[in-house]
């Protein structure tokens, strides 16, 4: 009867027998160390990223607070306006006027809002690629180094 043998254990079997000349260059230490860094960034972006949209949400109920109530206060005013039709018509004009520039002012608040979330996010992000990209850099510059000077001796 013939044995099946998992193709990962074969493959990675030699990690735990101390026997494969990769895993003994590896600092594994330093692995651990840059996969914990990444992952406070990651966590700190997604932070930021809830913050900013829940800024946003905050915002974005105010504005509509604050709508509903222009809309009540115009309904109001219009039933208690006189009978002249060209006033009216005036009336409902620089509401309608007053209530595009509201809504063009909220949506830049909002955008703008939502902009600076998303750049505090990438820029967390960035710092921590840049740091990784450094560190990989060190260390190839060190494994150089070893290797060197094994050749040499």
């Amino acid at each position: 009867m013939a044995t099946n043998k998992n193709p990962f254990e074969e493959l990675f079997g030699a990690f735990n027998q101390g026997n494969n000349p990769f895993a003994q260059n590896i600092d594994w230490d330093g692995l651990v160390n840059t996969g914990r860094q990444n992952a406070e960034a990651f966590s700190k972006a997604a932070q930021a990223t809830f913050q900013g949209t829940q800024a946003v949400f905050n915002l974005q109920a105010k504005n509509a607070q604050k709508s509903a109530e222009d809309i009540s206060n115009f309904v109001k005013s219009a039933g208690a306006s006189s009978n002249d039709p060209e006033a009216a018509v005036a009336k409902n004009a620089e509401f309608a006027k007053s209530s595009l520039e509201g809504a063009a002012a909220h949506l830049k608040e909002v955008s703008d809002l939502a902009a600076k979330a998303s750049n505090e996010a990438s820029e967390i992000i960035n710092k921590r690629t840049s740091e990784a990209l450094s560190e990989i850099a060190k260390q190839s510059a060190n494994s150089n180094k070893a290797s060197k000077k094994s050749s040499a001796a």
